[in-house]
């Protein structure tokens, strides 16, 4: 190195905004500016001599003295110890978190040390993450309480009726559900179960699936027809809507005395049914338009009939849409082998295995989206 460059890091050294501690290859101190004399407390004349580990904590010496030891064959600027919490010593014994550049000065076998006392920026770190703390709180005790409310408009109990059996497995992926399930005894011999899914997910679709839960419970009565209980939930959707939700929708009505079911499918996923005589199990291809999309939409009735041994399930896409790490999505084929192997089960062992086989799926990860499986069964 020539004087012109010598006298340019002299410079430096006294101009420079960061602190400066200059070493040989083993790491005793040769120079120090100004800078590093404020910073650590030090005159330049203690340090001088000293290794430099005297001013680093010592529960970071000894992989200090390791880091050290490779300076020397890297002769670019860098960062020391990128992405650990280095801190320094001050005369004190006060530590404090600091960053470091370092650069290896050849031509006089040096190590030179560039270091920025970063307590303030840690300050704002902590305090910004302490704000963030406190948010967070605010909204898991939201989620919670939204949690709780959305429990609280699901049914009670399911209805026990001679001579069939009713179950529901409802899992969120979050807190709230954008599914939504009801079992309502609308009139004596009769049952309506209704299975419902909000386009969106989180704490808005759970919102307006709760404002959706609360149109149809007032909508539906034994007396009411499906179609017209359906068109006119969907024209005030479309209405109150100002964020275009979408919600897919299946309403039954239940004949618990002869087995027949009428039913309006306003686009949800089609419900499978076992025939016990055929020992097969098949769709309901009918459907209609999704809720919320045209005032004006017209929507079909269709029946069928559930004989005893036989049942119908309803679930939402989560079940089918579930993905494993591998990206593969759970899919019909292996939804309807499952359920074929349960098929002589009551339909709480139903719900629950299937349930079970979609976490077996997509272990180690926990299924991403919501879950709804309802079953009647005629005994």
């Amino acid at each position: 190195m020539n004087n012109n460059s010598t006298n340019m890091i002299d410079i430096f050294q006294k101009n420079s905004p960061f602190a400066i501690v200059i070493t040989n290859y083993e790491g005793v101190i040769e120079v120090v500016n100004d800078k590093a004399e404020a910073m650590f407390g030090y005159g330049s004349q203690e340090l001088r001599g000293k290794t430099i580990e005297v001013l680093v904590p010592k529960s970071q010496r000894e992989n200090h003295i390791k880091h050290r030891s490779m300076n020397k064959s890297k002769s670019y600027t860098r960062t020391m110890g990128l992405g650990l919490d280095l801190r320094g010593l001050r005369k004190n014994g006060e530590e404090f978190p600091v960053e470091i550049g370092l650069h290896a000065n050849h031509n006089k076998d040096q190590i030179i040390s560039y270091i920025i006392d970063i307590t303030k920026r840690k300050q704002i770190e902590q305090h910004q993450l302490n704000h963030f703390e406190i948010e967070k709180k605010g909204m898991d005790q939201e989620l919670k309480l939204a949690h709780k409310v959305q429990v609280d408009l699901l049914p009670k109990d399911i209805p026990k009726i001679p001579g069939w059996s009713f179950a529901v497995n409802w899992v969120p992926a979050e807190e709230v559900s954008g599914d939504f399930y009801d079992l309502v005894q609308s009139k004596v011999n009769y049952v309506d179960l209704v299975i419902a899914d909000v386009s969106d997910k989180g704490v808005p679709a759970a919102l307006y699936m709760a404002f959706l839960s609360t149109l149809l419970r007032k909508s539906i009565n034994g007396n009411s027809s499906l179609v017209k209980v359906i068109q006119s939930n969907n024209k005030l959707m479309c209405l109150e809507s100002s964020q275009n939700m979408l919600v897919s929708l299946i309403l039954t009505r239940l004949n618990t005395v002869t087995g027949e079911i009428s039913y309006v499918n306003a686009g949800h996923n089609q419900p499978l049914v076992y025939s016990s005589s055929r020992d097969q199990i098949s769709r309901l291809n009918n459907s209609n338009m999704m809720l919320g999309l045209d005032p004006h939409a017209t929507f079909k009735q269709y029946d069928y009939m559930i004989n005893p041994g036989d049942f119908i399930l309803f679930y939402t896409d989560g079940v089918t849409e579930a993905w494993n790490d591998q990206k593969l999505f759970f899919g019909d084929d292996l939804f309807q082998q499952v359920l074929s192997n349960y098929r002589h089960d009551d339909p709480e062992i139903i719900v629950n295995g299937i349930f079970k086989a979609i976490c077996e799926f997509t272990a180690p990860s926990i299924p991403s989206d919501d879950i709804t499986i309802m079953i009647a069964k005629r005994l």
